[in-house]
């Protein structure tokens, strides 16, 4: 490897898990020696942007596939996704599968430990809510984001809710677009709200109904910061 061009200050530092990853292989370690400066920095960044040290582990895996598919740089900074599976080796692939499916038990766990800590009727309702929100939005990602349940469509947040003082707060991020009636406007921006006081105020039919808009009805929250606060629509 260039070892004049890595420590030069026109290149990010070579991390030890990129560094021993590609000195393992003879095809990434060529790819690699042959890129330019810019596209050397793009894959050290991508690989050490990311906090969690198991999906740190998976971006050093996924970039030498990638020098070895013949990549001269990551296509974009949250991970491939524009290219067939094909391309992607078996024993890679698996790797990712078995993360993907650990990544979504651990958050499905973190969202029934957030029930199971209320109490009374409180706990009904958030149990009820988990299991039609579940069911609606089979394709979403669901976790804890600011300490309440939220579930996601390619990362974008559509439906949530939040134990408040006297109710349970059912949020819906772009409520306000709905055409099904019902829901109150919450904030300053698309979302809407419905609050239970008690479980025999839900009701089933009227929350499907919304779950079912919410997956085709969609403000951009997730880029809300780089538009400096404008949403638009999806």
């Amino acid at each position: 490897m260039n070892k004049q061009a890595i420590s030069s200050g026109t290149v990010h530092k070579l991390p030890l898990d990129l560094r021993s990853a590609l000195a393992a292989g003879k095809a990434a370690l060529a790819a690699w020696e042959s890129l330019t400066p810019l596209a050397r920095n793009e894959w050290i960044c991508w690989v050490t942007f990311v906090k969690r040290a198991e999906t740190r582990r998976e971006h050093v895996l996924r970039t030498i596939e990638e020098l070895k598919l013949g990549e001269r740089r990551p296509c974009c900074w949250l991970g491939c996704t524009h290219r067939p599976d094909k391309l992607i080796s078996p024993s890679v692939q698996a790797i990712l599968d078995r993360r993907a499916m650990k990544s979504k038990k651990d958050m499905t766990s973190d969202v029934r430990k957030y029930n199971n800590s209320q109490n009374g009727e409180n706990k009904n309702i958030c149990q009820r809510l988990e299991q039609v929100i579940s069911e609606e939005l089979k394709q979403a990602e669901s976790k804890v984001w600011h300490r309440h349940p939220v579930w996601f469509i390619d990362g974008n947040p559509i439906a949530g809710y939040a134990v408040l003082k006297n109710c349970v707060q059912l949020l819906f991020w772009s409520g306000q677009s709905f055409k099904t009636t019902g829901l109150k406007p919450e904030g300053s921006f698309k979302a809407a709200e419905m609050r239970y006081a008690g479980l025999k105020n839900l009701k089933i039919t009227l929350l499907r109904a919304w779950l079912k808009e919410a997956k085709q009805v969609q403000w951009d929250y997730k880029n809300i910061v780089k538009r400096k606060g404008k949403l638009v629509r999806l």
